[in-house]
């Protein structure tokens, strides 16, 4: 069960029954079970939950008894307790008379203090959770929005990483076409002159509807193009050019609505690149580029804007690097790199722009535990000067230690 889903989880109830009676009257120098050390000559406080004293199970609760408000006793220290045993994380407190955190007064208002707190481990737990879970929400949210854009995207993520050969005719008898010469206007086929052809229509069925035409060049049996009815609905659905009598293009209506919807291109011996329109509104939104026999690259654009949001680039049928723009705004703000584990392409590292300012200000990387990828270690640029102010360290996914560069960006 996931705690972000249930902010008064019984664990959290229980947790500060602990926190609270084994916190009453007690605090450690520096005020919450943690002890800062300075890094010799970089000036990078780091700090690590301490373990915890064995101690006897806490009474419970008398019905109806109201809770203490004192912060020496309830305050403070309970909620950093609750905090530190879910999250790992033990915020910096400085030493000293007064007791505040890192030379705050200690009349400071205690809401203050623990609505910032209690924000805090929100957000660690939104990121943790986001690592697991990013894709499945993403594909959650697809198909709720769009489920036959959805479906049709997952059709597309089967396509085969090695580039297909062009489509094959297969050759039948002459005399089963019905044959006439004809002219096809200027700019009908893309030609800039009128062009004289010859038609070869088939209707198999004899329903007066054909189900393929074929054009030749006169006085040969070099093809130029061909129209086909593939789901025999009536509605020609296919039209595939030729160059030499070889394919160079297909275009596709692969939802009968009558508009096309996939555009492939090949060159002598495999395609080159292909488009689609996945959710079959009008506007190609992705696109795929091969060279030689496999795919190198894969674009889409999920808001029909004109820029690519997402970027996937491959090297042996492998995905390597990927780029997106998660907020579209027409800027791409995540860089993901992958490697090879086992046959199957797992995430090592990412990179963010989270601030919009065109460059990454968060670095995740990522370790391989009981055969996935979790989070081993983030760095954070907060003020964009290319120098990490924050680095947090993980466990098996779990963070474990954070190093500040500066102290006075310490948490409340």
């Amino acid at each position: 069960m996931s705690l972000r889903a249930n902010p008064i989880h019984p664990a959290f109830a229980a947790l500060a029954v602990f926190a609270l009676a084994g916190c009453a009257g007690t605090r450690t120098a520096a005020g919450d079970g943690a002890t800062p050390a300075a890094s010799p000559g970089n000036g990078v406080v780091s700090t690590s939950p301490a373990p915890s004293p064995a101690a006897a199970p806490p009474s419970p609760p008398r019905a109806g008894a109201a809770p203490s408000t004192s912060t020496h006793a309830t305050g403070r220290p309970g909620r950093i307790l609750i905090y530190s045993m879910i999250t790992g994380h033990v915020p910096l407190r400085a030493s000293g008379a007064t007791g505040g955190v890192l030379g705050r007064p200690p009349h400071e208002s205690e809401e203050a203090r623990a609505a910032a707190l209690e924000a805090e481990i929100e957000a660690e737990l939104r990121k943790q959770e986001d690592l697991r879970g990013r894709t499945a929400a993403e594909q959650a949210r697809a198909k709720a929005a769009n489920p036959q854009a959805h479906s049709a995207l997952l059709e597309e993520r089967a396509k085969p990483l090695i580039a297909p050969e062009p489509p094959a005719d297969r050759q039948l008898p002459r005399d089963i076409y019905r044959e006439e010469r004809i002219t096809i206007a200027p700019g009908t086929w893309g030609n800039p002159e009128e062009l004289d052809v010859v038609s070869r229509t088939l209707d198999a069925d004899g329903d007066g509807v054909p189900e393929q035409v074929r054009y030749y060049a006169p006085g040969s049996d070099v093809i130029l193009r061909k129209v086909e009815d593939r789901n025999f609905d009536g509605k020609m659905d296919t039209w595939t050019s030729y160059r030499g009598g070889a394919v160079v293009e297909r275009v596709a209506d692969t939802n009968a609505d009558g508009r096309p919807d996939a555009w492939s291109r090949y060159g002598t011996k495999r395609m080159k690149d292909r488009t689609i329109d996945r959710d079959y509104d009008g506007v190609e939104d992705a696109f795929y580029r091969y060279e030689g026999e496999y795919l190198v690259e894969e674009r889409h654009d999920a808001d029909n804007d004109g820029n690519a949001d997402l970027v996937i680039l491959y090297q042996n049928l492998r995905p390597v690097r990927a780029e997106e723009d998660q907020d579209r705004d027409g800027r791409i703000d995540t860089w993901t790199a992958y490697r090879t584990v086992e046959g199957e392409a797992v995430v090592v590292r990412i990179e963010r722009d989270s601030k919009g300012r065109g460059q990454p200000d968060v670095f995740e990387t990522f370790e391989m535990h009981l055969g996935e990828p979790v989070l081993a270690r983030r760095e954070e640029d907060l003020d964009g000067d290319g120098q990490i102010d924050i680095t947090s360290i993980f466990d098996k996914g779990k963070l474990v230690q954070r190093e500040l560069a500066d102290p006075d960006l310490a948490p409340l």
